[in-house]
């Protein structure tokens, strides 16, 4: 859309039908827009401590063979492995680190680095607060939707985050950069091949600037798809060729609507004038539901709105 759309228009086209929707320049008034500049955000917050995460080039969270995990047989017990999907597969979370604010953007702003930095759904309620009076939840909720997470997504541009789904409905506000997104439906999961996957983290050294695979997680992911999509295997994973994607690519001061479960991959890029990729997003309770990782498992409603359910006829006016 190329307009803000009323509270009927969305609830009765968009979000009663978990449909997603990009709306051109929806956050472009937002004060943030001019605001926010690199410098701003040094001078206001350098000195608070944050949590980044890092990886040696710039793909996040994705999908690899175990086999390149030393003691992973041992790790996992055998009646645990049987019951795996993909017992040869464990996401890749990356690596962690606690440190200023302005360090992390001298880490993005470096030039000829050798790995990649990323403040992902970092609190901005949490770190900081202020920054909230800048910005403005999409005026067409009009309070309906319960918030539970006001997130800030700063890089150097430079990152992919690989096929995933969240289960929240999403509101992603552009600032600066570009961010070019492929969705999938959640309707048809089992082609996604929706399953838990075993987990591990990455190691990082400051000092030699060095990644290690680490630590093996007692825990598994399950948001993630094991299929990817640049490169899909069709002989393992051949439900993935009757999917249909669909693309967007957002501009500084886009806003899209993203229903929850809906399985997406975001291909950030830098401004060319600040060289970076800023972003905000809302994360709300979803209005459907699904258990998960459950490939089979549909969309319900979720009844904590059953009273956006009673009064639907309402939006239609």
């Amino acid at each position: 859309l190329d307009h803000i759309p009323s509270v009927s228009e969305f609830f009765q086209d968009y979000l009663f039908h978990s449909r997603p929707l990009v709306i051109r320049g929806g956050a472009a008034d937002w004060t943030a827009m001019k605001k926010w500049t690199t410098s701003y955000l040094r001078e206001k917050y350098g000195d608070k401590v944050v949590h980044i995460k890092l990886t040696p080039d710039g793909n996040f969270e994705g999908v690899e063979n175990v086999s390149l995990w030393s003691g992973y047989f041992d790790f996992i017990p055998t009646s645990v492995r049987t019951k795996l999907l993909f017992p040869d597969l464990v996401v890749v979370r990356p690596a962690t680190r606690e440190l200023k604010f302005s360090d992390f953007l001298d880490l993005i702003m470096a030039k000829n680095k050798s790995y990649s930095a990323y403040l992902e759904y970092s609190s901005i309620t949490h770190y900081m607060p202020h920054l909230e009076e800048d910005i403005a939840a999409p005026p067409f909720l009009n309070g309906l939707l319960q918030r539970q997470h006001l997130n800030m997504w700063l890089s150097d541009g430079n990152t992919l985050g690989k096929l995933h789904f969240d289960p929240y409905d999403n509101f992603l506000c552009q600032i600066s950069g570009e961010k070019q997104l492929t969705l999938f439906e959640p309707h048809r999961n089992e082609d996604l091949y929706e399953a838990h996957i075993p987990e591990a983290i990455l190691g990082f050294d400051a000092e030699t600037g060095k990644f290690r695979r680490k630590t093996l997680l007692q825990s598994t992911s399950m948001v993630m798809s094991p299929v990817d999509i640049t490169n899909p295997d069709l002989e393992r994973f051949p439900n993935f060729a009757r999917t249909k994607r669909v693309e967007c690519r957002l501009k500084p001061g886009d806003m899209l609507y993203l229903p929850a479960f809906w399985w997406h991959e975001v291909q950030s890029f830098p401004s060319l004038t600040e060289q970076r990729n800023l972003a905000v997003n809302y994360w709300y309770t979803p209005v459907y539901q699904k258990e998960f990782p459950c490939a089979e498992c549909r969309l319900h409603f979720n009844m904590l709105y059953r009273e956006l359910l009673e009064n639907r006829t309402v939006f239609s006016k």
